[in-house]
């Protein structure tokens, strides 16, 4: 599970989702995405914040989170193959 949408600069609503899904328990991805204008402007145009603003800090969420994701898929590890 994702924690979006959090307000920047504030991490007691990440805290207290974390507590909240750690005792379901629930998997919760280790990287939160705020709520920067950027996502929303650039989803508008069919962009993501990478291709907008590539040096902003919701392109570098959004970096970790690739590599998060990439990481729990093992992505790009080669599957043993049997006969």
């Amino acid at each position: 599970m994702l924690f979006r949408s959090a307000t920047p600069n504030s991490r007691v609503h990440e805290e207290e989702a974390r507590a909240v899904l750690e005792a379901i328990p629930l998997r919760l991805a280790s990287v939160v995405l705020h709520r920067y204008d950027v996502h929303r402007l650039s989803n508008i145009r069919g962009l993501t914040a990478q291709e907008m603003e590539p040096n902003s800090i919701a392109a570098q969420e959004v970096d970790l989170l690739w590599s998060w994701l990439s990481a729990e898929l093992q992505a790009g590890a080669v599957a043993p193959v049997h006969n």
